[in-house]
């Protein structure tokens, strides 16, 4: 049996869904653009050796260098550029496939092709989409619109091409299994479409060769220490946040941002809410722990997610996480165990979280302590094993049925 894995940015989720099939001798290769460039860890992953990879990188080397040009038509960021980049990459994985191949693996707007090509040698196309289905997304973002009109100008989703929408129904409906993080994926796939592939759900895991953090006496006293890392854009929930912490006396907390502000979006919600906050930028996954370690409480305010792995990252450095119910939260946190989860786009019931968690200060430490225990169960070696048996028994259902 092998299995090629296609992924052209790289995530945590592809590279750990490539070392599943490695360790149970299934893996043929696992695709991508680029791959630990000059040996450095990022875009990479320590147990899936570099023999086991193919790099296609020449499109997205100049995608990267136009990222730094001002944002506009020829920007890197663009999301026009970034589609150019993964199409013709899926081009290239289609040409790879090859007659032995048992089955590939793919993602979101790159997999038409080599599902194409998959079909002529007889190979099962697994498709894993570990976002909501677009439709969902809408109907999600257009109610948070109704609310606060001007909120459309900063919800990019919104605005993609039809084109691309009717490739990623392609995509869905031309896969024989589908693989999605947990039930919102699955729900928001099967309220818009009636696809004939297996659906089946591989919940992330988490990092637990991260440390945790050291709870001491220092920590029940002095403003609560919220942090935030990821996308900072209203999809994100981040508008939600400020406006929950504006009912909130400003000398019991203390808010820190880590990530990229949606080009406008910092301006908007600042002028909307006086909030002090610190802003760290983007920081590499390692600090992002160290940052979660710092502080007592990880908010993760999001309006729709498709899993929310900084969930995990969070819990697994020790500390609740307040999470919404359009997240992976209420498959893994324990309300009011090891975190909070809260109705999405609810300013009033974040507050109330942030105010319990305000006035019961050892409480909050010994849900750091819970939301590491929990943390390890959710491990990636866990999503591994329950992937890798999951596909195989749907390949070896499918040659006895063959």
């Amino acid at each position: 049996m092998s299995i090629r894995v296609c992924h052209p940015f790289g995530s945590p989720n592809s590279y750990n869904a490539a070392v599943s099939f490695l360790e149970t001798g299934h893996l043929q290769r696992f695709h991508t653009l680029i791959y630990r460039p000059f040996g450095l860890p990022r875009r990479g992953h320590p147990e899936l050796p570099r023999r086991y990879v193919t790099s296609h990188p020449t499109r997205e080397i100049i995608r990267l260098a136009a990222t730094h040009l001002p944002t506009g038509s020829w920007s890197g960021r663009r999301q026009g550029f970034v589609d150019w980049v993964a199409r013709n990459f899926d081009k290239s994985t289609a040409r790879a496939v090859l007659e032995s191949d048992k089955a590939v693996y793919c993602y979101e707007d790159s997999a038409e092709a080599t599902f194409g090509r998959a079909h002529k040698v007889g190979a099962m196309r697994i498709y894993e989409l570990p976002t909501l289905h677009y439709r969902e997304l809408r109907r999600i973002f257009e109610s948070e619109i109704s609310k606060e009109p001007e909120l459309g100008a900063f919800l990019q989703s919104l605005r993609e091409p039809a084109w691309k929408l009717e490739r990623k129904d392609r995509e869905l409906l031309s896969a024989d299994i589908i693989v999605v993080p947990g039930r919102f994926v699955r729900q928001s796939i099967e309220r818009f479409l009636k696809p004939t592939a297996r659906i089946l759900t591989a919940p992330y895991g988490s990092d637990l060769q991260v440390p945790s953090k050291n709870w001491s006496s220092n920590d029940q006293s002095g403003p609560l220490r919220l942090f935030f890392a990821g996308n900072l854009k209203p999809s994100k929930g981040v508008h939600v946040l400020f406006d929950a912490l504006a009912r909130i006396r400003p000398r019991d907390y203390h808010l820190t941002l880590a990530g990229r502000w949606e080009p406008g979006f910092r301006e908007w919600v600042s002028k909307k809410y006086s909030i002090d906050y610190d802003w760290l930028g983007q920081l590499p996954h390692d600090k992002v722990y160290e940052m979660c370690r710092q502080a007592h409480v990880f908010v993760f305010p999001s309006l729709a997610e498709g899993f929310g792995l900084v969930i995990l990252e969070a819990m697994a450095s020790g500390i609740p996480v307040v999470a919404t119910d359009h997240t992976a939260g209420p498959e893994v946190i324990a309300d009011g165990v090891d975190g909070w989860i809260v109705p999405a786009g609810n300013a009033s019931a974040l507050e109330a979280s942030l105010e319990t968690a305000m006035g019961d200060r050892a409480r909050v430490a010994e849900m750091g302590v819970a939301a590491r225990r929990k943390a390890e169960f959710w491990s990636w070696g866990r999503y591994r094993s329950e992937l890798s048996t999951k596909v195989s028994d749907a390949l070896a259902q499918r040659a006895i049925l063959s």
